[in-house]
């Protein structure tokens, strides 16, 4: 579930493949992903401030129920811009 959560924020703050580095996560897992269940992944965008990039991402189940829901934090290492 982490990795579900984590991946779509990296390319909801990203309109291109840049450096950047996971500052912070929070998760919450409401139920967890069955093995083999198809399911849907989201990320947007909360905030770019210079560096510093916020991103949302959720995960729901074939049902359409939320499984688990995530806040990061991404920041775009200096010198690489």
């Amino acid at each position: 579930m982490s990795a579900a959560l984590d991946c779509p924020g990296y390319y909801a703050v990203t309109p291109a493949e840049r450096v950047m580095l996971l500052a912070q996560f929070t998760a919450q897992t409401e139920r967890l992903a069955r093995v083999g269940e198809p399911c849907t992944v989201i990320g947007w965008r909360i905030s770019s401030n210079g560096r510093k990039h916020e991103a949302g991402t959720a995960v729901f189940g074939a049902d359409g129920e939320l499984c688990g829901r995530a806040w990061a934090m991404w920041i775009e290492p200096r010198g690489t811009g």
